[in-house]
């Protein structure tokens, strides 16, 4: 609901800035946001590896400096992290690799192809 009230007062701004038919399509997307953010399914972190979960958002962090990799993409890292966690129970030496598929995942996703990382050269 947060990200709804933010967009509330651009919405106010829009409208006093752009002529009506713009603000009736802000209204329609505003209006769908709010719908898919209360109708979101809530994550359940019930993982055995929640306590390593600082450790690996800050090596994934790390990792995505050193690849050049957009916020955005740490961002969608982290969430598929997440989800993967709740729904498994991950071996201490296989949560770098989970981390590493995750932020590829993610890279696959909002990067330009030539910012892909690559398995091997």
């Amino acid at each position: 609901i947060h990200f709804y009230k933010r967009f509330c007062r651009y919405k106010q701004i829009m409208i006093k800035e752009q002529s009506s038919l713009v603000s009736d399509y802000v209204e329609d997307i505003l209006t769908w946001m709010k719908d898919k953010e209360i109708n979101m399914v809530q994550l359940e972190l019930l993982s055995p590896q929640l306590d390593r979960r600082r450790q690996l958002v800050d090596w994934t962090c790390t990792m995505a400096v050193k690849l050049k990799l957009t916020t955005q993409t740490v961002h969608l890292g982290v969430k598929l992290l997440d989800h993967f966690m709740a729904g498994h129970d991950i071996e201490d030496p296989q949560l770098y690799l989970v981390c590493l598929g995750c932020l590829q995942l993610a890279a696959k996703t909002h990067e330009k192809e030539s910012n892909i990382p690559r398995g091997s050269k």
